[in-house]
């Protein structure tokens, strides 16, 4: 932890983390279920995907799913 967070935040690093990661994980879900296809297109978006997914509160969930789906695509059928 750095030093201005050990002497300013009144909760441990671990309770933080929790705290971002269960604020933004509905959000990034929606995200991902609306564009994942676009973002699988590019290495960085894979990246994307996978961290969201792994990370996000219920986005586990969505793994089997989403990769099921993006495994049906062809590179004729993206816009």
């Amino acid at each position: 932890m750095d030093g201005i967070r050990a002497r300013t935040s009144k909760k441990d690093a671990e309770s933080r983390i929790e705290e971002v990661r269960k604020a933004a994980s509905e959000d990034l879900l929606k995200w991902i279920e609306k564009d994942g296809a676009m973002l699988s297109r590019e290495t960085s978006g894979c990246l994307v995907l996978a961290e969201v997914m792994w990370y996000a509160k219920g986005g586990q969930s969505l793994v089997f799913l989403d990769f099921k789906v993006l495994a049906q695509l062809t590179p004729n059928k993206f816009p």
